[in-house]
C-alpha cells in the first residue's frame, strides 16, 4: 500500500507543472463564466442549435452539411449542441467549456515547449521545466485570449487551437518513435482542428518548419527536398496538404458572404500593419477592442510599417545566427497568421484579437527561451520575480478584458469608446439600444453609416430599422440607395418593396416581389411578402395561389411562415378548420412562431365563443 501511495505521489509530482498551468488558467478566466451571451452571433448560434434538440444521426448529418452563422465549422456546432443537452438554457455552461478547452490547451503548449527548449536549449532540464510553465501561462493568460475564450461564438477558435496543438504534439511523438499510431493520430487531430476553424490549414507548413528546426531532417534549402533521404518525409506530408486544400478551397473561392464592402477587401497595407501590430499588442495590451476601426492608409503610414516590418526581420536574422529559435518563431509567426493577415481575408478591422491565438505560440516560444537565459545567467529568485510580475501584468488586463464581455451594452460601448472611428462599434450599439432608445439609436446609425458610408451591410440594414421604427420614406432611401451599391442584396428588395406597400403604393411594391422571385425562383419569402400584399388589397385568391406556388414549388411545405400564412388566408375565406390545421402544423415545427401562435388563439376563443352561444 505504501508502494501504490509511493508511486500515486510520484505520479502527482511529475503531473504538477500541467496542474499548476491548467488551474491558474482556469481559475484567471473563471471570470467569464458569469458573463451572458453578446448580440454579436450569440442569438444566431443559439437559435440554430436549440432547434436540433436531440444529438441523432440526422441532426450530425445537418451540421456536417450546413454552415452555422455563415461559417463551415461542423465540430465546433457540434460541441455546442452537446452544450445545449448537457446545460440547457444554463448560460454559465456554455462558458464553462471554452474555458476548459483553453486550459487544456494551454497545458499541450507546455508539453510542446519542453520539447521545443529540449532541441534549441543543453541547458538543465529543471531550468527547462521551468521556461516551458512560464512559457505556458504567458501563451494562456494574455489579455488577447480574451476575445476568444470570453465570447461564445468565437469557440471555434478555442478548439482549433486545442486540435491544433495536439496534432503538432502527435507529431513530435510520431518524429521520436515512427510510430503508425502517432501519424494517424496527428492526421486525425489536424482534421478536426480543420471542422473546427478552417484557420488550421496552415499545420503541413508548420511540420516542414519542424523537420527543419527540430528533427533537423530537411535541410533549410528547399532544393535539397525532394532528394532521395527525404522521400518519406516529403510523401507523409501529402495527406495533410490535401486536408489542407480541401479545407481552403470552399473558403477561398465560395467564401461564406457574398458582397463585400471596399473596407472589407483584401489589403497590402493591412496585411504590412498587422504583421507589426500583433506581437505589440502581445507586449503592451492597452485599448484591446472586438471591433479596431478600419484604416486609413497613407503611403506614409504604409511606408513607416514597412520600415517596422523590415526591423523585426532583420533584427531576428542576426540573432537567428547564433540563435535559430528565433527564425523558427518567427517563420511559425508568419505561416499561421498568413490566413487572416489581410491578404486573404475580408475583414473591416485591420486586426483582430482573436486572430492570433494560434499564432501567439510562437511569442510563448521566445519568451520561453529568454526565461532559460536569465536563469543561466541571473539567480534563480530574481528570475522567478520577473516571470511572476510578466504573469501577474497579464492578468491585471485580463480580468477587466473579460467584464468588457459580460453583455452587449458593456461590450459595444466599450468598442466605441476604445475605438470611435469603428463604423462597426458605432453599428452594432445602434442596434442595440434601439430597442429603449430609438433617438439614441438613429444617431449611432449616422455615424456608422458616415464612417463607412460604402457598407451595403450597415445601409440595408439601418433601412430596416427605420421600416421598423415606421419611418417609411427614409427606410425606402436606404434601401434604393443599397440596391445602388448591390442589386443582388436581397434585403434591400425586400424593404424597398415593404416600404412602398406600407406607402400604399401597392403596384410598386407588386412590380418589386414579382420581380424578385423571377431573378430568384427559390426566394420563397417573396412570395410570402406577396401574400401579404394580396391580402392587404383583398385579392385573397391571388393571396393563396402565391402561397400555393411558394409551398409547392419551393419545397417549403415544413416552413413555418407559409403555414401560418396560408392559415392566415383559410381565416379570411372562413373556412376555420383547415386554418386551424395550418396553424396547428406550424406551432409543431416552430413552437415559438409568434404569428401561427396568434392565429391559434384567435381560432381557438372563436372556437369557444361559438360554443357558449350554442
Amino acid at each position: 500500500m505504501f508502494l501504490c501511495f509511493k508511486q500515486f505521489t510520484g505520479i502527482i509530482r511529475g503531473l504538477l507543472p500541467e496542474l499548476l498551468v491548467f488551474l491558474f488558467t482556469f481559475s484567471v478566466f473563471s471570470v467569464s463564466i458569469f458573463n451572458g451571451i453578446v448580440d454579436y452571433d450569440d442569438p444566431l448560434i443559439f437559435s440554430n442549435i436549440s432547434e436540433l434538440r436531440t444529438l441523432s444521426f440526422s441532426n450530425i448529418c445537418y451540421i456536417f452539411s450546413s454552415r452555422f452563422a455563415n461559417h463551415y465549422h461542423p465540430v465546433t456546432s457540434l460541441s455546442f449542441l452537446m452544450d445545449f443537452l448537457l446545460w440547457k438554457k444554463w448560460i454559465p455552461g456554455f462558458h464553462i467549456t471554452p474555458i476548459v478547452v483553453h486550459s487544456l490547451t494551454s497545458v499541450i503548449v507546455f508539453r510542446l515547449l519542453k520539447k521545443f527548449l529540449v532541441s534549441f536549449c543543453r541547458y538543465n532540464e529543471k531550468i527547462q521545466v521551468y521556461a516551458a510553465f512560464f512559457g505556458a501561462l504567458f501563451f494562456s493568460l494574455c489579455p488577447l485570449r480574451v476575445e476568444s475564450v470570453s465570447w461564445i461564438s468565437e469557440r471555434k477558435d478555442v478548439l482549433c487551437a486545442f486540435f491544433y496543438c495536439s496534432s503538432l504534439l502527435a507529431y513530435v511523438s510520431f518524429t521520436d518513435k515512427r510510430n503508425l499510431k502517432n501519424y494517424c493520430l496527428c492526421i486525425l487531430l489536424f482534421v478536426l482542428a480543420c471542422l473546427s476553424k478552417s484557420m488550421a490549414v496552415t499545420l503541413p507548413a508548420v511540420l516542414i518548419l519542424f523537420d527543419i528546426f527540430l528533427t533537423k531532417k530537411l535541410s533549410a534549402n528547399p532544393l535539397l527536398w525532394f532528394g532521395k533521404d527525404n522521400k518519406n518525409i516529403i510523401i507523409e506530408k501529402i495527406p495533410f496538404f490535401i486536408i489542407s486544400f480541401l479545407t481552403a478551397f470552399p473558403v477561398l473561392f465560395f467564401p461564406p458572404s457574398e458582397i463585400l464592402p471596399e473596407s472589407y477587401a483584401p489589403s497590402l497595407c493591412k496585411a504590412v500593419y498587422a504583421f507589426a501590430a500583433y506581437p505589440f499588442k502581445t507586449l503592451f495590451p492597452f485599448n484591446l477592442s472586438p471591433m479596431y476601426a478600419a484604416l486609413a492608409c497613407t503611403k506614409l503610414f504604409f511606408w513607416i510599417f514597412v520600415l517596422i516590418d523590415l526591423c523585426i526581420v532583420a533584427a531576428v536574422s542576426v540573432s537567428s545566427k547564433k540563435q535559430p529559435v528565433f527564425l523558427f518563431s518567427m517563420l511559425f509567426y508568419c505561416i499561421t497568421i498568413f490566413p487572416v493577415i489581410g491578404l486573404l481575408n475580408g475583414s473591416e478591422s485591420p486586426i483582430n484579437d482573436r486572430y492570433c491565438y494560434i499564432p501567439s505560440l510562437s511569442f510563448s516560444i521566445v519568451f520561453a527561451f529568454f526565461c532559460v537565459f536569465l536563469h543561466e545567467k541571473y539567480k534563480k529568485n530574481h528570475v522567478l520575480l520577473f516571470e511572476c510580475f510578466v504573469c501577474i501584468y497579464f492578468i491585471l488586463f485580463t480580468i477587466p478584458q473579460q467584464k468588457i464581455w459580460h453583455d452587449s451594452l458593456a461590450l459595444f460601448s466599450s468598442a466605441v469608446l476604445t475605438n470611435p472611428a469603428s463604423a462597426s462599434a458605432h453599428f452594432h450599439l445602434a442596434g442595440y439600444i434601439y430597442r429603449y432608445d430609438k433617438k439614441a439609436a438613429f444617431e449611432e446609425f449616422s455615424k456608422a453609416l458616415k464612417l463607412d458610408e460604402k457598407n451595403v451591410y450597415f445601409v440595408v440594414h439601418t433601412a430596416v430599422y427605420y421600416y421598423n421604427s415606421g419611418d417609411y420614406e427614409k427606410s425606402l432611401e436606404l434601401a434604393y440607395k443599397a440596391y445602388g451599391m448591390e442589386q443582388n442584396a436581397l434585403l434591400a428588395w425586400q424593404i424597398i418593396g415593404q416600404s412602398l406597400q406600407a406607402l400604399k403604393e401597392y403596384d410598386k411594391a407588386e412590380e418589386i416581389f414579382v420581380q424578385a422571385l423571377k431573378i430568384w425562383p427559390s426566394a420563397y419569402y417573396f412570395s410570402y411578402l406577396l401574400s401579404e400584399l394580396y391580402i392587404e388589397q383583398g385579392r385573397i385568391t391571388e393571396a393563396e395561389k402565391a402561397v400555393a406556388a411558394a409551398l409547392n414549388n419551393y419545397g417549403m411545405a415544413q416552413h413555418p411562415d407559409l403555414l401560418a400564412m396560408s392559415c392566415g388566408i383559410e381565416i379570411l375565406k372562413n373556412n376555420r378548420a383547415k386554418a386551424y390545421e395550418f396553424c396547428k402544423k406550424a406551432v409543431e415545427i416552430s413552437p415559438k412562431h409568434e404569428l401561427a401562435l396568434k392565429r391559434l388563439a384567435e381560432l381557438s376563443a372563436s372556437a369557444g365563443e361559438s360554443r357558449r352561444g350554442l
